[in-house]
């Protein structure tokens, strides 16, 4: 039994080899064997956090046909959207224009996936933002652009987990939305947790979107999920894990602790993670998030945890 904790520590530090320090159960594949095999090396995955553009024509858009041989790609990450969508201050266009901008770049950028984080709307499931920030998205579901979502504490009731039943949420943003999705995967039981498979870089990556609070039934899924696809490079994203101290340093969460020893320590497929929800309280209000770029190497990788604004 390895300790988690020194291995939590080597990842953070600028040695990030967790599988330099022990040997995972069943033998599987370090992080460093499994980045380097895939392709990934040297192509450094280009992460682009969305911001406000201005606003593309629709018909300018295009259809959205990534390369997926090129070895330079782009994902997309969206952190929390929730003051676009708070009660009768509803402000769409924003993010309409991010959206439209991520359409009519897809080509020219190989865009080939947008994740949001979490908090897409501001108070804990208002059918009406659910509406608004639904028809924004549809934008992506016209052009089957393939995208994940999740629940955060502004979206449900943040005193519950994935086991709390059918939600504004859920029916905005359950699994029925992507049925025609390429790259869905398949959702928990719950629906509050899913994930994608999608193709970059010549080969085939996993993105695991879960819950505001998965429970120990969420995590099992989880682990279902990284079982099944043992061989695939995994980009974990949820709504917290760390939070930013006044000094811009970072800090595992109660939560993103657990997430770590329950989950990422255990799977060394999972090679990054994305969260929302933190960040410096003098950090910009949306939609100007912290930076959030990751470059993949073939001699350092590990698993990295970005903070963006509360």
């Amino acid at each position: 039994m390895h300790d988690h904790a020194e291995c939590l520590a080597h990842a953070l530090s600028e040695r990030p080899h967790c599988a330099d320090l022990h040997s995972h159960p069943g033998g599987g594949i370090s992080r460093r064997r499994l980045l380097t095999g895939a392709g990934a090396a040297g192509a450094g995955a280009l992460v682009t956090a969305a911001l406000p553009v201005p606003a593309a024509h629709a018909e300018d858009a295009g259809v959205w046909r990534p390369d997926p041989a090129d070895l330079r790609f782009t994902l997309v990450v969206m952190p929390d959207t929730q003051y676009l969508f708070d009660d009768d201050r509803v402000h769409p266009a924003p993010l309409d224009a991010s959206l439209r901008w991520v359409l009519a770049h897809a080509r020219e950028e190989n865009i080939v996936f947008l994740a949001h984080l979490g908090d897409l709307t501001q108070n804990n499931g208002v059918p009406a933002e659910f509406a608004q920030i639904s028809r924004s998205f549809e934008a992506l579901d016209r052009r089957r652009f393939p995208y994940s979502v999740l629940a955060g504490n502004h979206d449900v009731d943040p005193g519950t987990d994935d086991q709390r039943g059918d939600t504004p949420y859920l029916r905005a943003f359950g699994p029925a939305r992507f049925a025609h999705s390429a790259t869905f995967g398949g959702a928990s039981p719950d629906g509050y947790n899913s994930y994608h498979v999608f193709r970059a870089a010549g080969r085939r990556w996993l993105l695991l979107a879960l819950d505001w609070r998965p429970s120990t039934a969420g995590l099992a899924w989880a682990q279902s999920v990284l079982d099944a696809h043992p061989r695939l490079p995994v980009i974990l994203t949820t709504h917290e894990i760390a939070f930013a101290d006044d000094a811009g340093e970072a800090h595992l969460s109660e939560f993103g602790r657990h997430l770590w020893d329950q989950l990422i320590a255990r799977n060394d497929q999972v090679f990054l993670t994305w969260a929302g929800t933190s960040g410096r309280p003098d950090a910009p209000s949306w939609p100007t998030p912290r930076a959030m770029t990751s470059t993949c190497t073939s001699r350092t990788t590990r698993t990295v945890t970005t903070a963006v604004r509360r």
